[in-house]
């Protein structure tokens, strides 16, 4: 096939359309005018079907490019939650590549700004152990050495230990249990009701993402010892996530 025209595209000077067909609905393909200059795509140039085939892929990869920058847009996403965007999409591999390393190049994908961004933002939102912003990076497709450095770092500008948040949560938790367990209709022993409030505050910490140390002295702090005899179960029967358990 001839190549017809080969025009700038006025609102991206990044990009060019390549004309094969004439008419408003022949064929015509966008393309960056990077791969345009590299592979000789000028006025009046004969394209082999090989050739038609590369110039093909180019316009899908401008596709791809145009759809990742409107995600992006929406929301910040990690590289591993772009590419498998565009793998659904249809995009080829090669494409995805590329489309990865350049959007890198751009600045427009930071797995680092965005694994310290969510991390500084979690910290701030309610006590959380550490374990389980890096926890929860991962899920968003952070590597895992990223995830915990960038968890460290937010936790040494946020300047609280991790068990200074686990007594914060702690405290909150027993406060608002405390209201729920003295109520009339859950009156229980005093023995019971202290043993049930424990065990809702060691929920609440060990989903926040606390180990079991951290937990254990936040849990003195608050609640003081534990009882002798305790941590046999609770009488109760209802469980950890009985009303209003803290999340």
């Amino acid at each position: 096939m001839q190549i017809l025209a080969v025009k700038p595209v006025r609102s991206d000077k990044t990009l060019c359309t390549v004309r094969l067909e004439p008419g408003r609905d022949g064929l015509c393909y966008r393309v960056p005018v990077a791969d345009a200059a590299a592979h000789g795509w000028t006025f009046g140039r004969q394209l082999s079907e090989a050739e038609c085939r590369v110039l093909a892929e180019s316009h899908q990869f401008v596709l791809a490019r145009a759809a990742a920058v409107r995600w992006l847009n929406r929301t910040a996403l990690t590289r591993a939650v772009v590419e498998k965007k565009c793998a659904a999409k249809g995009f080829s591999a090669g494409n995805v590549k590329r489309l990865l390393a350049d959007l890198e190049r751009l600045g427009l994908l930071n797995d680092a700004a965005l694994a310290a961004n969510f991390a500084e933002a979690g910290l701030r939102r309610r006590p959380v152990g550490e374990a389980l912003i890096a926890e929860r990076l991962v899920r968003r497709g952070v590597e895992a050495d990223i995830a915990e450095q960038a968890t460290r770092q937010a936790a040494q500008t946020d300047g609280r230990s991790e068990v200074e948040r686990a007594v914060e949560l702690a405290e909150r938790t027993a406060g608002k249990q405390n209201r729920l367990l003295q109520r009339p209709r859950t009156a229980r022993p005093p023995a019971v009701l202290d043993r049930t409030l424990r065990r809702r505050v060691a929920g609440a910490l060990a989903r926040a993402g606390f180990d079991e140390v951290v937990a254990a002295e936040a849990l003195e702090r608050v609640l003081g010892p534990e009882p002798e005899g305790e941590g046999e179960g609770d009488v109760e029967g209802g469980g950890d996530g009985g009303i209003g358990a803290d999340e």
